[in-house]
């Protein structure tokens, strides 16, 4: 029998809390290294974490394009205003704390500032400006490229599914994530450059990949066949077997991580009952996971020491200095979280109406995916 599970109208998986708590993980072990010699292999894994990133671009793919899907279906369509209204009130509030934080310690010269990198965050454009390094301050705002790529794909999906109809929209996203993925490719040669400045036409495959997914799950005959064949511990030894061929420099191995993030995830999603889904859905990562969103944007403050940041010391001081690095953007995003974070999400779910009608039905878990 498919393990169940009581849902109601937020179609919350805690399976993804999880896996944001393994994304932000390896964002701040990239960021705040190095930890292990330089030219070792385990500092090689480090420099994966990097890939945090995208697997927070396949949950969001996941989720989002899932969400609609699932509005349309119990509706018959979805509304652009409640859903722009929501995802406005849930990003930007605890952004605009931190970034009223930078701008502070800038006029107090405590933190270099960039005022080009400032605003280019605030108005979602951040990967449109060079993600410099540089002892000018930009450091501190480079963080929100990943941001600003997520919100002009939530520009540009729910209009894709408005236009498209639907015996069209697997064929449309299809080709637009075959497209993107060689286009990601020739631009970074399967990794990404701040000679490319991470910007949108470069990674939106990392986004529209899962989308497709979750079109495709819609499916019954689709579905049935991944809750039968797509199991978490084969995809995760995939993953594996990547990752080692990362760490000894084989080539062109990383061209095969796209699938392989949302694979992975939808897996765990299939499978609640497999021991990768319950280790993601302990209590201590789902935490990690619900605060992942603040924790992202705090440790730009403290995790300076990774090879990115290497140049322009620490203004911070030993707040910057391990392990505080690790442990003092925790205290902060758990503050963002309970009093800013929370609070907005609950005004935007009362200005817009709920995504789904209430739903209380006792379900297989697969069918929430």
């Amino acid at each position: 029998m498919p393990k169940t599970y009581s849902r109601q109208q937020s179609g919350y998986i805690p399976t993804l809390d999880g896996w944001r708590a393994i994304a932000i993980a390896g964002v701040m072990l990239f960021h705040g290294g190095p930890i292990f010699s330089a030219g070792s292999h385990l500092e090689d894994l480090r420099l994966l974490g990097e890939d945090g990133v995208r697997l927070f671009f396949a949950i969001s793919g996941i989720l989002i394009c899932s969400r609609l899907l699932k509005e349309e279906e119990a509706t018959g369509s979805f509304s652009l205003k409640s859903f722009y209204i929501r995802r406005l009130f849930r990003i930007q509030p605890a952004a605009v704390v931190f970034l009223t934080a930078v701008a502070l310690l800038g006029i107090a010269k405590i933190l270099p500032f960039n005022g080009l990198g400032w605003w280019a965050s605030l108005l979602s454009a951040r990967n449109f400006v060079a993600t410099s390094s540089a002892p000018d301050g930009a450091w501190y705002t480079a963080h929100f490229w990943s941001l600003a790529i997520e919100e002009q794909f939530y520009l540009l999906l729910p209009g894709l599914l408005l236009l498209l109809k639907n015996k069209h929209r697997i064929r449309w996203f299809a080709g637009m994530t075959a497209v993107s993925w060689v286009w990601y490719v020739v631009l970074n040669g399967g990794k990404p450059s701040h000679h490319h400045a991470l910007r949108t036409e470069s990674e939106m495959c990392w986004l529209f990949l899962p989308a497709l997914l979750a079109l495709l799950m819609r499916r019954p005959d689709f579905r049935e066949r991944c809750v039968k064949y797509l199991h978490p511990g084969p995809v995760l030894l995939a993953v594996c077997a990547i990752l080692t061929a990362e760490v000894f420099h084989i080539r062109h191995v990383q061209h095969i991580w796209l699938p392989t993030f949302s694979l992975l995830v939808f897996a765990t999603i299939l499978h609640p009952a497999a021991f990768l889904s319950r280790v993601l859905e302990l209590p201590f990562l789902r935490w990690i996971g619900r605060i992942s969103y603040s924790i992202y944007l705090w440790q730009q403050l403290f995790c300076v020491t990774g090879l990115p940041a290497t140049g322009f010391g620490r203004p911070l001081g030993w707040l910057q200095w391990h392990p505080l690095c690790y442990i003092i953007p925790l205290g902060f995003a758990t503050l963002s979280y309970l009093f800013v974070e929370k609070p907005f999400i609950r005004l935007g779910h009362r200005l817009a109406q709920p995504a789904m009608p209430p739903v209380t039905e006792t379900v297989p878990a697969y069918a929430a995916a």
